[in-house]
């Protein structure tokens, strides 16, 4: 694998949305020690997203509704792209659903 690396950023809407002390507007996600053909090693790497995403787009502290919205959308986009960024670097190979 070329890449060990995958960035997960916010979209940039809700990054502009939310202070700028809330959370980082990017992560990193390692991918080098896993083994992305078995079905443990996308399982882990699924977790990791979800984690990464998490940290990057929900402004701890903010329990608001249009909060947790504009979170949830950032969320949603960043697993999304981070998947599709992980099953290119690891030749497709289908990632854990999510």
């Amino acid at each position: 694998m070329k890449k060990s690396v995958l960035v997960l950023a916010a979209l940039i809407s809700t990054a502009a949305s939310v202070p700028a002390f809330a959370a980082p507007s990017s992560t990193s996600v390692r991918t080098s020690d896993l083994n992305l053909t078995s079905a443990e090693g996308r399982a882990k790497l699924a977790r990791r997203i979800s984690t990464a995403a998490e940290q990057v787009c929900y402004v701890e502290g903010d329990r608001s509704l249009s909060s947790f919205a504009l979170g949830r959308a950032c969320y949603d986009q960043a697993v999304r792209e981070a998947h599709t960024k992980a099953a290119a670097m690891s030749g497709n190979v289908a990632l854990a659903s999510y």
